[in-house]
């Protein structure tokens, strides 16, 4: 799961681009994905805060490392700064 790069809230969905089905639609309305509308632009945002509203795009967009373990930016993550202390305290 993502966690919001700007104010590291979990409370993250995925935008989706294109027309929505129902199903999806009905998604949106319980706030479990963020509708994107029907013009798939190039570097679209991916992912919404629930929280802060911010957008921000994958990393595939925006060359951002992102954690295997919990999803988060690299440089934002605990994981990551758990395996630095790790490395950095190891003799």
């Amino acid at each position: 799961m993502n966690s919001c790069p700007k104010c590291k809230s979990s409370k993250v969905v995925s935008i989706v681009y294109g027309m929505p089905t129902s199903d999806l639609a009905k998604d949106a309305e319980e706030e479990k994905v963020v509708l994107g509308g029907c013009d798939i632009r190039e570097n679209a945002p991916v992912y919404h805060c629930k929280e802060c509203k911010y957008e921000w795009k994958d990393e595939e967009i925006t060359g951002e490392r992102i954690c295997k373990s919990c999803g988060d930016v690299v440089m934002y993550c605990k994981c990551y700064e758990d395996i630095i202390n790790e490395y950095g305290n190891a003799k």
